[in-house]
């Protein structure tokens, strides 16, 4: 999923990285007309347009290697969603038929009812959390872990420009 959303990142920000690079080349053009020695600059620029555009032509490629790995993914996460919810529409289901909610019950038998009650929601929330704290770590490690050529050239040209732009 990480891949992805750097693959998306790197399409939207397409146009602006362009702007950027091409900016950054007229005013290099501009003080090198001037007498200014911009030889290490004019180097840089260029390995970080090729950096990028090569990043550019991995992109379709890329796209089309993780498409069974992100289908798969939505699958899995599908029925995990599914899974979750039928636990949960139980248990909902378990605590609108629960004894305590009978008037019948009498005030002793529904105090130490709704205790019990109290107890198993109490476990519940605990069983909710646990699987909360699942999906994120299972999300954080997928991010960690999905390192590709794109997603590096892409933070490359990032920090490049970004210091390129603070010279200027």
């Amino acid at each position: 999923m990480a891949v992805k959303e750097h693959l998306t990142l790197i399409e939207e920000r397409e146009e602006e990285i362009n702007l950027i690079m091409d900016r950054s080349n007229s005013i290099l053009a501009y003080l090198k007309a001037q007498g200014v020695n911009i030889g290490p600059m004019e180097v840089q620029l260029k390995k970080a347009r090729n950096t990028w555009e090569q990043t550019l032509k991995e992109v379709p490629e890329t796209q089309t290697k993780i498409a069974p790995l992100v289908k798969q993914q939505g699958n899995k996460m599908r029925g995990d969603i599914q899974t979750y919810e039928a636990g949960v529409l139980a248990y909902l289901q378990e605590v609108s038929e629960a004894p305590f909610k009978v008037f019948s019950t009498g005030a002793g038998s529904a105090n130490l009812l709704l205790e019990t009650a109290i107890e198993t929601h109490e476990r519940e929330k605990k069983r909710c959390q646990e699987v909360s704290e699942r999906s994120v770590r299972a999300f954080m490690k997928t991010r960690t872990l999905a390192m590709n050529p794109a997603k590096m050239a892409a933070d490359t040209i990032s920090c490049r420009i970004r210091n390129f732009s603070l010279w200027l």
